[in-house]
């Protein structure tokens, strides 16, 4: 058999560090995870901008006595984040989907929203809605936390595009967009709003926190990052702040399971339109693009594995294709997945799929020198690992698909 050169690309995102391999893949060769860093966008792809330079520095600000609030104007909110992006739970955080807000106020501090005392810690949520009540006002839901967070620019941290960890050392010093301070810098903090059950992630309504401790990784820290506990939790580094004012209406709905593979109709001149923008994938639009045929593709894979040693019958319940498909590893998470041809090299590509119609690269595997055919092998039972093939279950022909606990698409080989 001649040598074949495989070329592992990674996703079209900023920065890059090795992914921790998770117990059933660590013997595999992995692309190395991504962090999600800042993007530009053409009409049908959003890829890395990995220039960072003129970024504004933190914003600053300082309490001078108790009491005081900031008052937020009617508007909009761009909530949740972008599918792919470092740190998100596609299950809470919404795909930028934009809600109207009336005008409300916000403490400027978590309570007692006093900067000569510390916040209150160690309250479940009806002693927190409790302790607002007797100041006129009420927990803040949501999506009023985000908005104050994000402020009139739509910043990922409160008062920044990237995490000053400074915030998480003097988090009464950092403010956001609207003046706010301490939102998400060193304490997680209770909101009025539920995420209600989804199968599998949430066994039953659940009250939404926002913000993170002072020892959380940085991207826990963003205004979207939205999580989930018991409202009988107390905790040292839990606590609230009040909002004043009629609550909204306006609320983020729980996104549901689809089906695990869904075919769709992808032309290769659209896939074609989709690499072309990528700069670390633009060499495959220089040969015509071409999709494998489904039949042929399943008979050639189990024929090699027969004669290779691999596996030369579908395990039960296992599907073939060899057709651009929609997966669905987790609610609120959609994936375009392609295998397919381009001159002499091989492919496999991920790309999450955006509300507006564009996709955004998420992991890929190019195999040079290989003319394939290469199939999709998955188990509609099995949400968050299937695996691609050239020849099924042999050595250095075959790997997986995975959808790792960080929400992070990679493709292995073994």
């Amino acid at each position: 058999m001649p040598t074949r050169r495989w070329l592992i690309v990674l996703a079209a995102l900023a920065a890059t560090s090795q992914g921790a391999c998770s117990e059933d893949d660590s013997p595999e060769a992995t692309a190395p995870t991504a962090s999600a860093g800042p993007l530009a966008s053409s009409s049908s792809v959003l890829v890395a901008d990995e220039s960072e330079d003129g970024v504004a520095p933190q914003k600053k600000g300082r309490a001078t006595e108790a009491g005081q609030r900031i008052d937020i104007p009617a508007g909009t909110v761009v909530a949740g984040s972008t599918p792919g992006d470092d740190g998100r739970h596609p299950s809470f955080e919404p795909p930028n989907l934009e809600f109207s807000l009336g005008g409300y106020s916000i403490d400027l501090l978590p309570y007692p929203n006093d900067p000569n005392q510390k916040p209150q810690t160690k309250v479940d949520r009806a002693e927190a809605e409790k302790l607002c009540g007797e100041r006129s006002g009420r927990l803040c839901t949501d999506l009023e936390w985000e908005r104050a967070c994000k402020g009139p620019d739509g910043d990922r941290f409160a008062g920044g595009k990237r995490w000053d960890p400074d915030c998480a050392k003097a988090p009464e010093r950092c403010a956001s967009g609207f003046g706010l301070l301490a939102m998400g810098g060193a304490l997680r903090e209770w909101t009025s709003s539920t995420v209600p059950r989804i199968k599998g992630v949430v066994k039953k309504d659940a009250p939404v926190i926002k913000g993170a401790g002072a020892d959380a990784a940085d991207v826990e820290h963003r205004c979207a990052r939205r999580d989930v506990v018991g409202a009988e939790t107390k905790s040292s580094d839990l606590g609230f702040r009040c909002c004043y004012g009629d609550r909204p209406a306006a609320s983020i709905p729980a996104p549901e399971w689809g089906p695990t593979m869904k075919r769709v109709d992808f032309p290769p001149a659209k896939l074609t339109e989709l690499v072309r923008a990528d700069p670390k994938l633009a060499r495959l639009a220089e040969e015509e693009i071409k999709y494998f045929n489904e039949g042929a593709a399943k008979a050639t894979i189990l024929r090699r594995a027969k004669t290779r040693g691999g596996t030369s019958e579908l395990p039960d319940n296992a599907e073939v294709t060899t057709a651009p498909v929609i997966w669905n590893p987790a609610p609120g998470e959609e994936i375009l997945l392609v295998t397919g041809l381009s001159g002499k090299d091989s492919f496999v590509l991920a790309y999450h799929r955006l509300p507006d119609g564009r996709h955004r690269l998420g992991a890929a595997m190019v195999m040079e020198n290989e003319l394939g055919p290469v199939a999709l092998v998955y188990d509609k039972y099995r949400r968050r690992k299937l695996q691609w093939s050239s020849c099924l279950d042999c050595y250095g022909d075959t790997g997986n698909v995975t959808y790792r606990e960080e929400n992070r698409v990679v493709i292995t080989q073994r």
